[in-house]
């Protein structure tokens, strides 16, 4: 049986809320060896559960930025208005991918064939 992506993102939905509660019922412990304890499990847990969403965000494909460990996920802001590819946003750092000098570097790749066109016109 192979789980659908619904599947996938109610598991992870429910994994956070779970963290969620942990976190409230640890505040709750009192300060001491026990507490400190459950503190590093939890952070623990939060670090494989954000491996998780990592690995499976990139086999989904989605883009990466390595701004932290474990990656961001990058996120889709839209077509790029002259060339028309997509770009995505890590929603930490802002970087964006493709990067504005990659279509920088494009536009000056273009008006450089278009230039010795022009040349070999004359």
């Amino acid at each position: 049986m192979h789980a659908s992506l619904d599947d996938v993102a109610q598991y992870i939905r429910a994994s956070k809320d779970v963290m969620d509660i942990a976190k409230t019922l640890i505040g709750m412990l009192p300060k001491g060896t026990q507490h400190e304890g459950a503190e590093r499990r939890l952070a623990e847990a939060e670090r494989a559960l954000r491996a998780t969403e990592v690995q499976l965000a990139q086999s989904l494909g989605y883009h990466l930025c390595q701004c932290t460990f474990p990656p961001q996920i990058m996120l889709s802001k839209g077509r790029h208005p002259r060339h028309d590819v997509e770009m995505f946003q890590c929603p930490s750092c802002e970087k964006q991918d493709p990067s504005e000098r990659h279509f920088q570097q494009i536009d000056k790749d273009n008006a450089a064939i278009e230039a010795r066109r022009a040349d070999w016109r004359l």
